[in-house]
């Protein structure tokens, strides 16, 4: 065991492993792989960050644009790590400064 690489470890993690379990991993990155973000330099894609330049950008941009984006945010939120990466406040702030209305969505007509 000492010998052993951790590329041969892991691999024989991987092969002692039943196939339900397998699947599950195969599932999770395959969501991970086909995540859309934004491009990084667009409104969206600062927010989708976390970028303090995406709050900025946000509260000087049009209430409409930075109020959609912000529930694409909320929605379609594409973290992959939801413990590591908390973005609730960060969002929570900037739709607060925007005074943006926000809705529960029952998918019923208001």
């Amino acid at each position: 065991m000492w010998g052993d690489t951790r590329l041969e470890r892991v691999s024989g993690a991987l092969s002692a492993t039943d196939d339900a379990s397998l699947v599950a991993v195969c599932r999770y990155l395959r969501g991970i792989e086909t995540g859309v973000v934004a491009a990084p330099d667009s409104l969206l894609g600062l927010l989708q960050r976390g970028r303090g330049q995406g709050y900025i950008n946000a509260l000087a941009a049009g209430r409409a644009s930075a109020e959609a984006a912000i529930v694409e945010c909320v929605t379609h939120d594409p973290r992959i790590a939801h413990q590591v990466e908390s973005r609730d406040e960060y969002y929570g702030r900037c739709a607060f400064e925007l005074d943006a209305v926000v809705r529960l969505h029952t998918g019923y007509p208001p």
